[in-house]
């Protein structure tokens, strides 16, 4: 139970991050406080639940053996009830409606660059969790590790997708009225697709590896 309640209340927290950094006065710091946040709670997880907070990272690790899958049905549901309860208390801390709330439109840049932005962040965020969990990396390099991908690459998709990376996520931000329910296919096929690449890479990396033992 204490893994599922890490993974509630780590998607809660990231979640809530980035939907009031993106609404606050310092919106353009969104990516900083997100990487800033994911640093410090992949650190108090790592050793509870690994961390994930992300569905596809879970599905990613499913796929390499890593997770049971009663584990993994546990882990999603956690990590969407977080984001639902995160997308829910920061529309009531706002104080606003939720046509007041600035909105993620990927479809204005067109959609096609906006699923490959999803993607690529995803692939690279599974990658370092995958990676980490693989290698039995320590908590805080593989929080440092994380954070500052995730910042980097949210600060160049930004503009693309709204860097989200994270179907939970995703929700949370839909909750808010930051992004439209019409676009939550974009944020299911975009991380799918980049976590089960990541999870493909690293399979044709450990034959390889074996090969030549």
């Amino acid at each position: 139970m204490h893994k599922y309640l890490t993974e509630f209340i780590g998607t809660f927290f990231l979640s809530l991050t980035a939907i009031l950094a993106t609404t606050g006065n310092y919106s353009a710091m969104a990516p900083l406080a997100v990487g800033a946040i994911l640093i410090g709670l992949t650190g108090i997880g790592w050793e509870i639940s690994g961390a994930h907070y992300n569905p596809v990272v879970s599905l990613a690790l499913l796929i390499r053996g890593k997770m049971e899958r009663t584990d993994f049905l546990y882990y999603i549901l956690a990590q969407v009830f977080g984001a639902i309860l995160a997308g829910t208390i920061a529309v009531f801390l706002t104080e606003s409606s939720l046509s007041s709330i600035p909105e993620i439109d990927p479809r204005q840049n067109a959609l096609l660059p906006a699923i490959i932005a999803e993607f690529l962040g995803t692939f690279a965020w599974t990658m370092v969790v995958v990676h980490a969990v693989l290698n039995k990396s320590n908590a805080t390099r593989s929080s440092i590790m994380l954070g500052m991908v995730v910042l980097a690459l949210g600060i160049a998709f930004r503009d693309m997708s709204g860097a989200i990376f994270n179907p939970a996520v995703a929700v949370a931000y839909m909750i808010a009225g930051m992004a439209f329910w019409n676009d939550l296919l974009l944020y299911l096929i975009g991380p799918m697709l980049g976590a089960g690449a990541a999870a493909s890479v690293f399979y044709l990396m450990d034959k390889a590896r074996e090969e030549e033992i």
